[in-house]
């Protein structure tokens, strides 16, 4: 079917969307439209010989256009022949620095970490296990080997000697973390100890941006088995995330887990616990609680993989 029999085919006015967009009571009927339109397609769209007002759209459609040329050349790379696959590529452009879209505050610069700095970070801490998490430095306190070879260990001796000030000129500060139930916190901790059982009483910690952060970390539970190990895991995930535009930097690098957990320092050092008692997580009259805080512990290690061991990074 050429134009002019699509032209001349009839309209009608009784299918509602037939004339959307169009105003048909400007024609008093449908053959007086037809003939409009018929006169529209049998004319040439433009006369640029005769309007030289339409050069313009020669114009905009010549090859020769300097912008055009000037676009497509800036596009264009060449490409270079590949000999192994024997096909021609484009060479691909790279400075050795990853650009970030971290927002800035008014002043700040952006910010770029080096690929060969990062490369030099990871290799330097798999080939020396002495190295704090982001490579600044070696582990202050002495360690020893515990349950879980991802973490770094104390003993319960090392804690003693941190408290009573055998380790104030060498570190500056530390925090030890606590992370048994309020109910065996407040039956007895170790002095200075701060109750944080839950992953969002960690978050709320990391997420504090404290100007004066504690230089280490020290985490237990009743046995440092489960609980300490897996919230001491969580924290360094948690830190990781919000330094994820500037690795292998973090806000706590040197953590450690107190071997054997409040137990063992207990019956070591119970003269630096308040107050001087131990509850056991399965008290009997505590066993509403337990059941409570293990319902949230199931809930938080929903989908979960195990760890395979490995150093905690």
């Amino acid at each position: 079917m050429d134009l002019n029999e699509m032209v001349s085919t009839s309209v009608s006015f009784d299918d509602d969307d037939s004339g959307l967009g169009m105003d048909f009571e400007e024609y008093d009927s449908p053959s007086e439209l037809n003939c409009e339109l018929n006169t529209l397609t049998s004319q040439e769209l433009f006369d640029i010989e005769d309007n030289p007002r339409n050069s313009d759209v020669r114009n905009l459609f010549n090859e020769s256009d300097t912008y055009c040329q000037s676009y497509t050349s800036s596009i264009k790379r060449g490409r270079e022949y590949d000999a192994k696959d024997n096909t021609f590529k484009r060479p691909k452009v790279f400075d050795g620095r990853k650009p970030f879209t971290k927002s800035l505050s008014f002043g700040d610069e952006p910010q770029f970490v080096s690929s060969e700095d990062v490369y030099t970070t990871v290799n330097r801490a798999l080939d020396r296990d002495d190295l704090i998490a982001d490579g600044t430095g070696h582990y202050t306190l002495p360690t020893v080997t515990g349950k879980h070879s991802d973490l770094k260990s104390i003993s319960s001796e090392t804690m003693k000697n941190i408290l009573v000030g055998k380790y104030d000129g060498i570190i500056n500060s530390y925090c030890v973390i606590d992370c048994r139930y309020p109910f065996e916190y407040e039956g007895g901790h170790i002095q200075g100890a701060i109750n944080l059982p839950t992953r969002e009483m960690i978050s709320e910690f990391v997420n504090a941006q404290l100007s004066d952060r504690p230089q280490i970390l020290i985490f237990h539970c009743e046995f440092s088995s489960e609980r300490g190990p897996k919230l001491c895991r969580f924290l360094r995930n948690t830190d990781r995330q919000l330094n994820g535009d500037m690795y292998p930097q973090l806000y706590y690098p040197e953590v450690y887990i107190l071997d054997g957990g409040y137990k063992e320092f207990y019956h070591n050092g119970k003269e630096l616990c308040l107050p001087r008692n131990y509850i056991p997580m399965l008290h009997e009259d505590y066993t509403v609680e337990v059941r409570h805080f293990r319902s949230k512990s199931k809930s938080w290690a929903s989908g979960e993989r195990r760890r395979c061991p490995q150093r905690l990074f």
